[in-house]
């Protein structure tokens, strides 16, 4: 959670914004899994380092942790506050081998609703991840 009103990235400050934002990356893993074109790695050895610090503004800091679970690509994401009211949410796909930027899109977050959050990650997950070809990779 980027909270433009601050000068520190924050995990959810309310308890609501807590859950939204594990409901939300829950619900893009599955989705990806779902389509069949992508398996998750075991986060579990990596996952107190990515706590530690802003993934999304790392500038490819995760492409490290990625690579120590053998990961292909990492998928990072933020959703972006702006008095205290959620305005959009980001995902950023990123080659864990060259650290090159694959993709990444924003859409914007209408209302602070579970429906709103729901659609924002769908729509990144058909517009930016899901059409990801590896293949050639």
């Amino acid at each position: 959670m980027i909270d433009a009103n601050s000068d520190a990235a924050s995990l959810g400050s309310r308890p609501e914004e807590a859950q939204r934002l594990k409901a939300a990356a829950t619900r893009l893993r599955e989705a990806l899994v779902r389509s069949g074109k992508f398996e998750m790695a075991d986060l579990t050895p990596v996952e107190p380092s990515a706590r530690a610090f802003s993934l999304s503004a790392c500038n490819g800091c995760d492409g490290a942790l990625a690579r120590k679970v053998d990961a292909v690509i990492s998928i990072t994401g933020s959703v972006q506050k702006v008095q205290d009211v959620p305005r959009a949410m980001a995902v950023f796909v990123r080659d864990v081998e060259t650290g090159k930027l694959l993709a990444s899109k924003s859409v914007d977050i209408r209302e602070d609703t579970d429906d709103a959050w729901k659609g924002a990650v769908d729509e990144l997950a058909a517009t930016c991840v899901l059409p990801l070809n590896f293949e050639d990779n």
